[in-house]
C-alpha cells in the first residue's frame, strides 16, 4: 500500500508530497495552506513550516534525541520556546505534524497564530 497523495471531501481537497526516502515533505490543506517538513542528515525532523508562516525548528542532543524545539515567525522571532531533557520521538513528531487549529493561541503542540 502506498502513501496517500490526495483526499477529496465535501469541504475541499488535501494533497500530500513525499521526498525520495518516502518521508512526509508537504501538505496542502483544504484552505490552500501549505505545510512543509525537512530533515537533517540523520533523517530526523529538522523543521516544520506552517501555512501561517510560523516555523518550528528542532535541535538534537549529542545522544541524538530531541533537545529543544522553537517556534518562530517573521512577525515575532520567538513566539514560543521549549526545552526538554527527554521527549519520546514518535510523540514529538506526531505533535509537530498536527496542523494547528485556525485562530488558536498556540501550545507546545501547535504553533500560535502569527499576527
Amino acid at each position: 500500500m502506498g502513501n496517500r497523495i490526495g483526499l477529496q471531501t465535501w469541504r475541499g481537497a488535501q494533497s500530500w508530497g513525499y521526498d525520495g526516502l518516502n518521508r512526509g515533505q508537504s501538505l496542502t490543506d483544504i484552505q490552500g495552506g501549505r505545510y512543509t517538513w525537512s530533515y537533517d542528515l540523520h533523517g530526523r525532523l529538522q523543521e516544520v513550516d506552517y501555512a501561517n508562516r510560523v516555523i518550528f525548528t528542532v535541535t538534537y542532543s549529542a545522544g541524538g534525541g530531541p533537545a529543544q524545539g522553537r517556534y518562530a515567525s517573521a512577525a515575532d522571532p520567538q513566539v514560543d520556546h521549549f526545552s526538554a531533557t527527554f521527549v519520546p520521538f514518535v510523540s514529538f513528531v506526531d505533535r509537530c505534524f498536527a496542523p494547528h487549529p485556525a485562530g488558536s493561541a498556540g501550545t507546545s503542540e501547535h504553533p500560535p497564530t502569527s499576527a
